[in-house]
């Protein structure tokens, strides 16, 4: 359990620094996606600590194959909001904004 606390207590600090950031306003609906983007991992991460904090080994089963499909439609909202600003200045995208497996 103390892995999770760990875990979450990092992407919740992550989270409170980001939305620290002012980004100017072609900037803002990306900035809204990455945050949601957040949002949904800290609550995931929360949500499974609480299935194994109740030994619900099914509950963890069954919110592990709804949830990875969830997170990965915020990250692709925010990756194609960064394309899209990119392609608007004309310049390369320098990175994907995902889940690494």
């Amino acid at each position: 359990m103390s892995a999770y606390d760990e875990y979450l207590g990092q992407f919740t600090l992550l989270q409170q620094n980001f939305r620290k950031l002012n980004p100017p306003a072609e900037c803002q609906q990306l900035h809204q996606a990455y945050d949601y983007a957040l949002s949904v991992h800290i609550n995931t991460i929360d949500a499974l600590k609480q299935f194994i904090a109740n030994r619900d080994l099914t509950g963890v089963a069954l919110f592990g194959l709804t949830v990875q499909n969830q997170i990965d439609k915020t990250l692709s909202v925010a990756d194609k909001e960064l394309a899209r600003i990119c392609q608007h200045y004309d310049i390369p995208k320098p990175f994907k904004i995902g889940d690494e497996r």
